[in-house]
């Protein structure tokens, strides 16, 4: 592996106002809504990211990546980001690492903070993981992965090994309110404390017993765009999502039924058979005598 290749991925090294200019970070910064996931609090420890493909893990890396550098000040040779569909094998996980650790002893930087995209596309990847982990080769490791059987199973290979496990799923509808909720409501839902909807129902459905008809606007959105973040937006500014967008999540869904050798006739018949029963009762067994 040679260092041009680290260095393609990483154009902060060079210029630290890149990550303005990546793409994905300047499409969030730049929305009159944005949304900053923080999923990572310490700059310290081993962390795995586990969630659907175009939930936007990737995003969610680059804005740490940016928060870091811009907001924290933190030197941006020390962060190392790679797209794993880039790499062979598990070796150039250990490689990547390896290589720029050599560089930053150069220029005498302790601390290194690695994240690598989409893990699952590397072959045996939980292999160059463990190594990393047990030779402690990194300040702060984040790996991310959308194929949830492969990563779970990958992570249960460490055991004894300080893994923080951190799902990343479509918003709630509480973050989605919080999101695209008028000014006043965000407010309101601000001042509310957790604890008192949870403890006196009645009048926390009081306090936003004015918003019902918003609410229940904002309730019909998000059961059409499921909380992911790309259709929201999408159905938010345009009242309507993109063709490809729809492409997108089928093609996510057929790889991965691809990758774990399971049938897509079969997944289709499941699919069809539960939205023939949508309302109403349904079980595995109502679901078997459809398929």
């Amino acid at each position: 592996m040679e260092f041009e290749f680290l260095a393609k991925h990483n154009p902060w090294w060079k210029v630290k106002e890149a990550i303005v200019g990546d793409s994905k970070v300047s499409y969030a910064i730049n929305k009159k809504k944005s949304y900053i996931p923080h999923l990572i609090t310490k700059f310290k420890g081993n962390y795995s990211i586990r969630g659907p493909r175009q939930v936007g893990k990737t995003t969610a890396l680059k804005l740490f990546i940016w928060e870091c550098i811009i907001k924290l000040g933190v030197d941006p040779k020390k962060i190392l980001y790679l797209p794993c569909d880039t790499l062979k094998d598990f070796r150039e996980i250990v490689q990547a690492v390896e290589l720029h650790r050599e560089w930053l002893a150069e220029l005498d930087i302790e601390e290194n903070y690695v994240l690598f995209d989409e893990i699952t596309f590397v072959s045996e990847w939980y292999k160059g993981i463990k190594y990393i982990i047990d030779q402690q080769l990194c300040t702060l490791l984040v790996f991310t992965g959308s194929l949830a059987s492969d990563l779970k199973s990958g992570v249960e290979r460490f055991p004894g090994r300080a893994v923080k496990n951190i799902f990343y799923l479509p918003l709630k509808f509480s973050e989605y309110v919080k999101l695209f909720g008028s000014n006043e409501l965000r407010g309101t839902l601000n001042k509310i404390k957790l604890n008192t909807l949870l403890e006196d129902i009645e009048k926390g459905a009081s306090i936003l017993l004015p918003f019902l008809p918003e609410l229940n606007r904002l309730l019909e959105k998000y059961l059409i765009t499921g909380g992911f973040l790309k259709p929201s937006f999408q159905f938010h500014e345009n009242k309507r999502i993109e063709e490809e967008t729809y492409v997108d999540y089928v093609n996510w869904i057929l790889g991965d039924l691809s990758k774990i050798e399971k049938s897509e006739l079969f997944f289709r018949e499941v699919i069809n058979a539960i939205i023939k029963k949508y309302g109403t009762s349904l079980s595995y067994h109502s679901i078997a005598k459809k398929t």
